[in-house]
């Protein structure tokens, strides 16, 4: 038999993998409904730009010469011969099927030099064939392509936490203390899994007043408030439990307020507050998705906000948190 290829052709035009589409078997549907969905998936393999994909009309010219006829050709046998005569590495067959109101395409790509699937994609559309051609077939492609559709729709999130906190001041325990439950309140606004998040944590404790060698009557109280402004991205190879790193710029204050009503030492009251300290902090955390667009999530943070007292000694008011919350997203 005489062979015509297209291999010349196709292989000057780029490196790119090669591939054609035979037309879609029609099941329920009519042959030019089907041949309308093959072109689309002709076109959106094409704006991909992994593939240089051969035109119908040179298919059907080469295949014309060669006494073949396309049509019925779903077997991976048929679709090995229609690349070897048109001269590409991939070849794509499928069938498009009507079930009552649901439309389900079926489709695959064959290895022309070993006959095996590479891969296969199906999609079930409910509605008018219209709205299949427009937005099935891409998606239909898009699996072919092996490549993961990302929404650029803007998502926001609202979360809610309750959690452990513990400061690393050289001995606060001992005033105020083991550690404490804080409530944190965040927020976040992006896209593709990324974020832009903000949160606000608020700890508040009271405890005893201590000076070395006094026997002092007291009472000690502790306010801190920090923000933190930072970027949170969600692993997407994590699904379905979403683990996400958040790295943030911290600015917080803090007050602390020494008191005590044995007369002799009354001059020992004493109040310090920070209005302005800075600096990062870093969280990892999961969120397990439930109902409704809300997610339980689990948290480890640790925060920095150093001050420099008189003694020049740097001290760390911030400290670790681990906590947990839950987390309604709209868009997520």
């Amino acid at each position: 038999m005489k062979r015509i290829s297209l291999f010349v052709l196709v292989s000057s035009l780029s490196a790119q993998t090669t591939i054609a589409v035979v037309d879609f078997e029609a099941k329920g549907v009519s042959n030019d409904e089907a041949s309308a969905l093959s072109d689309r998936l002709r076109n959106e393999l094409t704006e991909f730009g992994e593939y240089t994909v051969v035109e119908r009309s040179q298919m059907e010219e080469v295949l014309k010469e060669q006494g073949f006829q396309q049509s019925g050709c779903v077997s991976n046998e048929c679709a090995v011969e229609v690349g070897e005569l048109v001269g590409v590495q991939q070849i794509v067959v499928g069938s498009i099927s009507r079930v009552g109101d649901v439309m389900s395409v079926s489709a695959r790509i064959v290895s022309v030099e070993t006959g095996t699937v590479l891969t296969a994609a199906s999609y079930d559309h409910e509605g008018k064939i219209g709205d299949l051609l427009k937005t099935g077939m891409n998606r239909v492609a898009l699996d072919l392509a092996g490549i993961e559709l990302i929404s650029d729709q803007t998502s926001i999130f609202l979360e809610t936490r309750i959690g452990i906190f513990s400061p690393e001041i050289e001995n606060f325990n001992k005033i105020y203390g083991n550690d404490a439950f804080i409530p944190t309140l965040v927020v976040g606004l992006g896209t593709n899994h990324n974020f832009l998040v903000a949160r606000y944590n608020l700890y508040e404790q009271t405890g005893q007043s201590v000076v070395t060698g006094v026997d002092l009557d007291g009472d000690a109280s502790w306010r801190q408030e920090f923000i933190t402004i930072g970027l949170r991205s969600y692993d997407q190879e994590a699904d379905p439990v979403p683990v996400y790193v958040e790295l943030a710029y911290s600015i917080g204050k803090a007050e602390e307020t020494i008191t005590t009503e044995t007369p002799e030492y009354t001059t020992l009251n004493s109040t310090w507050n920070n209005p302005d300290i800075r600096g990062g902090a870093v969280a990892l955390g999961i969120n397990i998705p439930f109902a409704l667009g809300f997610q339980f999530s689990g948290e480890i943070l640790y925060v920095y906000l150093p001050i420099i007292p008189a003694d020049d000694k740097k001290i760390n008011t911030g400290g670790g948190q681990l906590s947990l919350g839950l987390t309604w997203g709209l868009g997520m």
